[in-house]
């Protein structure tokens, strides 16, 4: 019988099988990496998000301020009219009140806008308001104040008074010749004035 011939393999160095674990620890890597990088991305929006709300309310407090201070100082005039030392300009009664007036077709305030509103507006003078020696004024358009009757009768004999005023955001620009309508923060405040 024939026995058969072993055969001889040069030996080759044993590697082991690459382990599975390795791919898996790639994966959670990459999903770690994921999670990390959508934290980050979610502060970056709230910081701005954060930024432009801080940045809103300071506008809406300058506008705020400056009507406050446009209604403060209408109604100290009121008071100077009252004792004769004040020539600001008041307005009559009138029903509607003419604060309130608007013009259907543009949608405007026909006494707080346009060329005619000039007349029955007062507007603050800037040295009041904005800083000296300040390379940008902090309000381009300045407050504004309307004192209208609150009765039937004459200016010298009336009794109440109604101030109107209102006071732009630092982003509001400056009122032009026809004295268009603001765009931007707006605020409104009103009060009354009885004298006894």
């Amino acid at each position: 019988m024939n026995k058969p011939i072993p055969s001889f393999h040069a030996a080759r160095p044993h590697t082991p099988h690459p382990s599975k674990e390795k791919g898996v620890v790639l994966i959670v890597s990459l999903i770690v990496l994921v999670v990390i990088s959508m934290l980050a991305i979610t502060s970056l929006r709230n910081v701005s998000s954060s930024e432009m709300i801080s940045g809103n309310v300071r506008t809406t407090e300058l506008a705020n301020q400056a009507a406050e201070f446009a209604l403060r100082y209408c109604e100290k005039e009121v008071e100077n009219f009252k004792n004769g030392l004040s020539n600001i300009t008041i307005n009559d009664y009138s029903d509607p009140p003419l604060w309130s007036k608007l013009d259907n077709k543009t949608n405007s305030l026909v006494n707080w806008e346009g060329a005619n509103s000039a007349g029955k507006v007062n507007i603050l003078d800037g040295a009041l308001l904005n800083q000296a020696n300040i390379t940008y004024a902090t309000y381009k358009r300045l407050p504004e104040c309307m004192i209208e009757v609150g009765e039937d009768k004459p200016k010298a004999d009336a009794s109440v008074f109604k101030i109107t005023a209102r006071g732009f955001g630092p982003e509001v620009s400056a009122a032009d010749n026809n004295r268009t309508r603001p765009v931007g923060t707006e605020v409104w405040l009103q009060s009354t004035i009885t004298f006894n």
